[in-house]
Protein backbone atom coordinates (compact mmCIF):
# COMPACT_ATOMS: atom_id res chain seq x y z
CA UNK A 1 0.00 0.00 0.00
CA UNK A 2 1.34 3.46 -0.94
CA UNK A 3 1.98 6.02 1.85
CA UNK A 4 -0.87 8.19 0.58
CA UNK A 5 -3.31 5.27 0.55
CA UNK A 6 -2.19 4.24 4.02
CA UNK A 7 -2.74 7.76 5.38
CA UNK A 8 -6.10 7.94 3.66
CA UNK A 9 -7.28 4.67 5.20
CA UNK A 10 -6.13 5.72 8.68
CA UNK A 11 -7.89 9.07 8.40
CA UNK A 12 -11.13 7.41 7.27
CA UNK A 13 -11.07 5.06 10.28
CA UNK A 14 -10.30 7.98 12.61
CA UNK A 15 -13.14 10.01 11.04
CA UNK A 16 -15.67 7.20 11.51
CA UNK A 17 -14.55 6.76 15.12
CA UNK A 18 -14.80 10.49 15.84
CA UNK A 19 -18.28 10.71 14.31
CA UNK A 20 -19.48 7.87 16.54
CA UNK A 21 -17.97 9.54 19.63
CA UNK A 22 -19.55 12.87 18.69
CA UNK A 23 -23.07 11.43 18.50
CA UNK A 24 -22.68 9.45 21.74
CA UNK A 25 -21.19 12.32 23.74
CA UNK A 26 -23.81 14.81 22.56
CA UNK A 27 -26.55 12.42 23.65
CA UNK A 28 -24.79 11.70 26.94
CA UNK A 29 -24.00 15.37 27.61
CA UNK A 30 -27.59 16.52 27.10
CA UNK A 31 -28.97 13.56 29.06
CA UNK A 32 -26.63 13.97 32.05
CA UNK A 33 -26.38 17.81 31.84
CA UNK A 34 -22.59 17.43 31.98
CA UNK A 35 -20.72 20.45 30.61
CA UNK A 36 -17.41 18.59 30.55
CA UNK A 37 -18.99 15.87 28.39
CA UNK A 38 -20.57 18.49 26.10
CA UNK A 39 -17.27 20.38 25.88
CA UNK A 40 -15.56 17.14 24.96
CA UNK A 41 -18.23 16.63 22.29
CA UNK A 42 -17.43 20.12 20.99
CA UNK A 43 -13.79 19.12 20.78
CA UNK A 44 -14.73 15.94 18.93
CA UNK A 45 -16.75 18.05 16.49
CA UNK A 46 -13.54 19.94 15.71
CA UNK A 47 -11.80 16.57 15.36
CA UNK A 48 -14.35 15.59 12.72
CA UNK A 49 -13.76 18.84 10.84
CA UNK A 50 -10.01 18.47 11.17
CA UNK A 51 -9.90 14.91 9.89
CA UNK A 52 -12.36 15.78 7.11
CA UNK A 53 -10.14 18.68 6.05
CA UNK A 54 -7.10 16.41 6.22
CA UNK A 55 -8.79 13.93 3.89
CA UNK A 56 -9.75 16.71 1.48
CA UNK A 57 -6.23 18.12 1.53
CA UNK A 58 -4.80 14.64 0.96
CA UNK A 59 -6.97 14.25 -2.12
CA UNK A 60 -5.87 17.65 -3.42
CA UNK A 61 -2.18 16.80 -3.04
CA UNK A 62 -2.68 13.96 -5.52
CA UNK A 63 -3.54 16.41 -8.28
CA UNK A 64 -0.74 16.84 -10.84
CA UNK A 65 1.39 19.97 -11.14
CA UNK A 66 0.62 22.50 -13.85
CA UNK A 67 2.11 25.63 -15.39
CA UNK A 68 -0.07 27.66 -13.03
CA UNK A 69 0.66 25.57 -9.91
CA UNK A 70 4.23 24.35 -10.25
CA UNK A 71 4.08 22.72 -6.80
CA UNK A 72 0.63 21.34 -7.44
CA UNK A 73 -1.65 21.37 -4.38
CA UNK A 74 0.99 20.33 -1.86
CA UNK A 75 0.24 23.25 0.43
CA UNK A 76 -3.44 22.38 0.67
CA UNK A 77 -2.59 20.45 3.84
CA UNK A 78 -0.96 23.56 5.32
CA UNK A 79 -4.09 25.62 4.70
CA UNK A 80 -6.20 22.84 6.21
CA UNK A 81 -3.97 22.75 9.26
CA UNK A 82 -4.24 26.54 9.69
CA UNK A 83 -8.02 26.37 9.47
CA UNK A 84 -8.03 23.54 12.01
CA UNK A 85 -6.03 25.68 14.42
CA UNK A 86 -8.45 28.60 14.09
CA UNK A 87 -11.46 26.31 14.63
CA UNK A 88 -9.81 24.80 17.68
CA UNK A 89 -9.22 28.25 19.13
CA UNK A 90 -12.83 29.38 18.64
CA UNK A 91 -14.27 26.20 20.12
CA UNK A 92 -11.93 26.36 23.12
CA UNK A 93 -12.80 29.98 23.87
CA UNK A 94 -16.50 29.13 23.78
CA UNK A 95 -16.00 26.15 26.10
CA UNK A 96 -13.95 28.23 28.55
CA UNK A 97 -16.56 31.01 28.67
CA UNK A 98 -19.41 28.55 29.23
CA UNK A 99 -17.39 26.79 31.94
CA UNK A 100 -16.75 30.09 33.69
CA UNK A 101 -20.48 30.79 33.76
CA UNK A 102 -21.28 27.28 35.01
CA UNK A 103 -18.65 27.62 37.73
CA UNK A 104 -20.71 30.34 39.43
CA UNK A 105 -24.06 28.82 38.53
CA UNK A 106 -23.66 25.04 38.88
CA UNK A 107 -26.46 22.77 37.71
CA UNK A 108 -27.55 19.29 38.70
CA UNK A 109 -25.81 16.43 36.88
CA UNK A 110 -26.29 12.71 36.33
CA UNK A 111 -22.74 11.49 37.01
CA UNK A 112 -23.51 7.83 36.25
CA UNK A 113 -24.69 8.69 32.72
CA UNK A 114 -21.73 11.02 32.14
CA UNK A 115 -19.37 8.29 33.36
CA UNK A 116 -20.76 5.65 30.99
CA UNK A 117 -20.56 7.87 27.92
CA UNK A 118 -17.18 9.21 28.99
CA UNK A 119 -15.71 5.70 29.19
CA UNK A 120 -17.11 4.81 25.75
CA UNK A 121 -15.62 7.98 24.27
CA UNK A 122 -12.27 7.30 25.96
CA UNK A 123 -12.04 3.79 24.50
CA UNK A 124 -12.83 5.00 20.97
CA UNK A 125 -10.35 7.87 21.26
CA UNK A 126 -7.58 5.55 22.38
CA UNK A 127 -8.17 3.35 19.32
CA UNK A 128 -8.03 6.34 16.94
CA UNK A 129 -4.92 7.75 18.67
CA UNK A 130 -3.06 4.44 18.33
CA UNK A 131 -3.87 4.23 14.60
CA UNK A 132 -2.72 7.80 13.98
CA UNK A 133 0.43 7.30 16.02
CA UNK A 134 1.38 4.31 13.88
CA UNK A 135 0.81 6.39 10.76
CA UNK A 136 2.99 9.21 12.11
CA UNK A 137 5.78 6.72 12.74
CA UNK A 138 5.92 6.03 9.00
CA UNK A 139 6.85 9.65 8.22
CA UNK A 140 6.11 13.20 9.37
CA UNK A 141 3.01 14.73 7.82
CA UNK A 142 1.42 17.97 9.04
CA UNK A 143 -2.16 16.78 8.58
CA UNK A 144 -1.55 13.44 10.26
CA UNK A 145 0.18 15.34 13.05
CA UNK A 146 -2.79 17.70 13.38
CA UNK A 147 -5.29 14.83 13.41
CA UNK A 148 -3.19 12.91 15.93
CA UNK A 149 -2.97 15.94 18.21
CA UNK A 150 -6.72 16.48 17.97
CA UNK A 151 -7.46 12.89 18.93
CA UNK A 152 -4.77 12.76 21.63
CA UNK A 153 -6.07 15.91 23.30
CA UNK A 154 -9.60 14.54 23.04
CA UNK A 155 -8.40 11.35 24.72
CA UNK A 156 -7.10 13.42 27.63
CA UNK A 157 -10.38 15.34 27.63
CA UNK A 158 -12.25 12.03 27.98
CA UNK A 159 -10.05 11.19 30.94
CA UNK A 160 -11.14 14.52 32.47
CA UNK A 161 -14.80 13.71 31.83
CA UNK A 162 -14.49 10.33 33.54
CA UNK A 163 -12.59 11.84 36.48
CA UNK A 164 -15.12 14.65 37.02
CA UNK A 165 -18.04 12.20 36.82
CA UNK A 166 -16.42 10.01 39.48
CA UNK A 167 -15.70 13.00 41.75
CA UNK A 168 -19.29 14.26 41.46
CA UNK A 169 -20.62 10.77 42.09
CA UNK A 170 -18.64 10.30 45.32
CA UNK A 171 -18.49 13.89 46.64
CA UNK A 172 -21.35 15.81 45.02
CA UNK A 173 -18.95 18.63 44.10
CA UNK A 174 -20.61 19.73 40.84
CA UNK A 175 -18.24 22.66 40.21
CA UNK A 176 -15.55 20.15 39.20
CA UNK A 177 -17.46 19.65 35.94
CA UNK A 178 -16.97 23.32 35.01
CA UNK A 179 -13.33 23.30 36.15
CA UNK A 180 -12.53 20.25 34.03
CA UNK A 181 -14.20 21.79 30.99
CA UNK A 182 -12.12 24.96 31.45
CA UNK A 183 -8.92 22.91 31.74
CA UNK A 184 -9.90 21.06 28.56
CA UNK A 185 -10.37 24.42 26.84
CA UNK A 186 -6.93 25.64 27.92
CA UNK A 187 -5.34 22.43 26.67
CA UNK A 188 -7.11 22.82 23.32
CA UNK A 189 -5.91 26.45 23.04
CA UNK A 190 -2.33 25.31 23.60
CA UNK A 191 -2.58 22.87 20.71
CA UNK A 192 -4.36 25.41 18.52
CA UNK A 193 -1.59 27.96 19.00
CA UNK A 194 1.01 25.32 18.08
CA UNK A 195 -0.85 24.36 14.89
CA UNK A 196 -1.37 27.98 13.86
CA UNK A 197 2.27 28.89 14.47
CA UNK A 198 3.57 25.94 12.47
CA UNK A 199 1.14 26.50 9.58
CA UNK A 200 1.81 30.24 9.39
CA UNK A 201 5.56 29.56 9.54
CA UNK A 202 5.33 27.32 6.47
CA UNK A 203 3.15 29.78 4.58
CA UNK A 204 5.63 32.57 5.36
CA UNK A 205 8.44 30.27 4.17
CA UNK A 206 10.24 30.42 7.49
CA UNK A 207 13.32 28.26 7.97
CA UNK A 208 12.34 24.78 9.26
CA UNK A 209 12.96 24.55 12.99
CA UNK A 210 15.26 21.53 12.60
CA UNK A 211 17.52 23.28 10.06
CA UNK A 212 20.38 25.54 11.19
CA UNK A 213 21.22 27.75 8.21
CA UNK A 214 24.53 28.93 9.68
CA UNK A 215 25.61 25.33 10.27
CA UNK A 216 24.54 24.50 6.72
CA UNK A 217 26.77 27.31 5.38
CA UNK A 218 29.72 26.06 7.43
CA UNK A 219 29.24 22.52 6.12
CA UNK A 220 29.09 23.77 2.54
CA UNK A 221 32.36 25.64 3.00
CA UNK A 222 34.02 22.41 4.14
CA UNK A 223 33.41 20.88 0.69
CA UNK A 224 36.60 21.13 -1.41
CA UNK A 225 36.12 23.68 -4.18
CA UNK A 226 33.60 25.87 -2.33
CA UNK A 227 35.07 29.33 -1.64
CA UNK A 228 32.08 31.34 -0.46
CA UNK A 229 28.38 30.80 0.27
CA UNK A 230 25.68 33.46 0.45
CA UNK A 231 21.99 34.18 -0.14
CA UNK A 232 21.05 30.81 1.38
CA UNK A 233 17.34 30.22 1.92
CA UNK A 234 15.68 27.07 3.26
CA UNK A 235 11.90 26.66 3.49
CA UNK A 236 9.19 24.04 3.78
CA UNK A 237 7.10 23.29 0.69
CA UNK A 238 4.81 21.01 2.65
CA UNK A 239 5.33 18.86 5.73
CA UNK A 240 8.48 16.78 5.40
CA UNK A 241 9.56 18.38 2.10
CA UNK A 242 12.27 21.04 2.32
CA UNK A 243 13.60 23.24 -0.48
CA UNK A 244 16.77 25.34 -0.58
CA UNK A 245 18.34 27.98 -2.81
CA UNK A 246 21.74 29.62 -2.57
CA UNK A 247 24.78 31.10 -4.28
CA UNK A 248 28.07 29.19 -4.19
CA UNK A 249 31.36 30.71 -5.33
CA UNK A 250 33.77 28.09 -6.62
CA UNK A 251 37.15 27.77 -8.31
CA UNK A 252 35.74 25.46 -10.97
CA UNK A 253 36.82 26.06 -14.56
CA UNK A 254 34.43 23.73 -16.37
CA UNK A 255 30.80 22.68 -16.26
CA UNK A 256 31.91 19.13 -15.47
CA UNK A 257 33.69 20.35 -12.33
CA UNK A 258 30.56 22.20 -11.22
CA UNK A 259 28.49 19.08 -11.86
CA UNK A 260 30.80 17.04 -9.64
CA UNK A 261 30.64 19.74 -6.96
CA UNK A 262 26.85 19.84 -7.10
CA UNK A 263 26.70 16.09 -6.48
CA UNK A 264 28.64 16.56 -3.23
CA UNK A 265 26.42 19.46 -2.20
CA UNK A 266 23.29 17.44 -3.00
CA UNK A 267 24.47 14.51 -0.84
CA UNK A 268 25.10 16.87 2.09
CA UNK A 269 21.74 18.58 1.75
CA UNK A 270 19.75 15.36 1.43
CA UNK A 271 21.43 13.28 4.13
CA UNK A 272 22.22 15.93 6.75
CA UNK A 273 19.51 18.54 6.28
CA UNK A 274 16.76 16.51 4.55
CA UNK A 275 16.52 19.02 1.68
CA UNK A 276 15.17 17.15 -1.35
CA UNK A 277 15.04 20.07 -3.78
CA UNK A 278 17.94 22.53 -4.11
CA UNK A 279 18.64 25.33 -6.58
CA UNK A 280 22.31 26.32 -6.57
CA UNK A 281 23.72 29.27 -8.51
CA UNK A 282 27.45 28.74 -9.08
CA UNK A 283 29.68 31.81 -9.34
CA UNK A 284 33.37 32.23 -10.17
CA UNK A 285 34.78 35.73 -9.69
CA UNK A 286 31.51 37.61 -10.05
CA UNK A 287 28.83 37.77 -7.40
CA UNK A 288 25.20 38.67 -8.04
CA UNK A 289 23.66 38.75 -4.57
CA UNK A 290 22.89 41.57 -2.17
CA UNK A 291 25.31 40.02 0.33
CA UNK A 292 28.24 40.19 -2.11
CA UNK A 293 29.47 43.55 -0.81
CA UNK A 294 29.16 42.38 2.79
CA UNK A 295 32.12 40.48 4.34
CA UNK A 296 31.16 36.89 5.13
CA UNK A 297 31.78 35.85 8.73
CA UNK A 298 30.78 32.23 9.10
Amino acid sequence: MTPVRSRQRTLIIALASSLAILVLEMIGGVWSNSLSLLSDAGHVFVDVLAIGLALLALRLTLRPVSAKRTYGWLRAEVLASLLNGVLLMLIAMSIFYTGLQRLYQPTELLPAVALIFGVIGLAANILAAVLLKRERAKGENLNIKAAFWHVLSDTLSSVGVVASALIIWFTGWTQIDALVSMLIALFIIRGAVSLINESVGILLEATPKDVDVEALKRDLLKIPGVKKVHDVHVWTVTSGRYAMSGHVMTGSKTIQQNDALYEKIDVLLRHTYHVDHATIQFESSLCYGKECSIPQHI
